[in-house]
This record gives structure tokens, sequence and C-alpha cells, in this order.
């Protein structure tokens, strides 16, 4: 068939005329047109994305290639050969202290900054190191909303017996928050 498909475009058909008819498949149901065109149209953005960021990424490390040859054509091959040397040094002291941080991920000691360690020390620049770090270091929020005092149980059918005023939350009025309460609303009435 497809010797059949490459002789008819071949010949100058248009591929639609070329395709053997099959037998149509049901659509799939639409869910609601807001909710589909919107995640189609992130899907075809985030692949654009990722598309362009790889093809970034190659054309950098293309240019990074370039960089270290021009670099190394202008050195004698003793130099070459000194330069590849620390090369491989770094490489290695850089493989070993991703080792380290390895081991020390399993250390149960280590195990709840191990993350905003690596990411750290993944940053690209200082700035981002230090953003990170303020983000790490801002104040959070309670986690745990603060709880409204108790009221005490009261039993209706004997209540308790007071000299002064009781609140609606069972507490007695005092006469520094009878003040206190005075003093804000005459600065209302004013």
């Amino acid at each position: 068939m497809p010797d059949e498909l490459a002789a008819l475009i071949a010949a100058g058909a248009p591929a639609e005329a070329a395709t053997p008819s099959e037998p149509a498949t049901p659509a799939q149901p639409a869910t609601t047109g807001i909710e589909t065109q919107g995640a189609s149209d992130w899907e075809d953005r985030f692949k654009g994305l990722q598309r362009v960021v790889s093809e970034k990424d190659r054309a950098l490390s293309d240019l990074q290639k370039q960089v270290e040859e021009l670099r190394l054509s202008s050195l004698s091959e003793d130099e070459r050969d000194a330069y590849a040397r620390q090369r491989e040094a770094d490489e290695i002291a850089a493989l070993r202290a991703e080792n380290e941080l390895l081991r020390l991920a399993s250390n149960p000691k280590y195990a709840s900054v191990y993350e905003p360690f690596t990411k750290l020390l993944k940053a690209r620049s200082a700035e981002e190191q230090l953003e990170y770090m303020t983000t790490l270091l801002a104040p959070k929020a309670p986690t745990e909303p603060a709880r409204e005092p108790e009221a005490p149980p009261v039993d209706s059918n004997n209540p308790r017996r007071t000299t002064g005023i009781t609140m609606p939350d069972g507490t007695e009025m005092t006469d520094t928050l009878a003040k206190m309460i005075l003093d804000r609303a005459s600065g209302l009435v004013r």
C-alpha cells in the first residue's frame, strides 16, 4: 500500500485522494467548548515552548563547543593537554560533590533541608540564589488559625449568679473593660 500511495502522489494526485477510504471513526464527544479550546491552546503553547527551549539549548551547546574549539586552537599541544587534565579534574570534583550530596540526602538528619539546598545550588546566578533565599526566609503565615476562647458551659436551668454585667461569651464585665469600651465609644461620638 505505501508503494501505491507514493505512485499516486508522484503522479500528482493530492494526498487526500491517495488515502484509501477507511471506515469513519465516531467523533469523540465534545466537552464544553471553552474548556476544550483552553486545554488544547495550552497544550499547543506548551509544546511550542518546549520545542523552542530545546532548539535554544541545542544552539547554545553548539556555540559552546565552537568557543571551546577556538580556545583550544590557539594553544600549544602541552597547553591543550594541561587544559584537558584541568577540565577532567574539575569534572571529577563536581561528580564527587554530587555523590556526596546524594549520600547526604539519604541521611535523615539532612532530609528536610536537602531539597531547598539543591534548589539553591541549581540557581544560575547570585541574584537567583538571593531571591530563593528571601522566599525561604520570608515569614510564613500561621498554619493554624487562632482559636477563639471557648465560652464556659451554661446551665440554662440554673444560670450563674453575677453581681455585674455578663458579656455574650459568658465572661463578666470588669471595670477596666467597661472603661475601655466607654473610651472607645466616646471617641466615636465626637
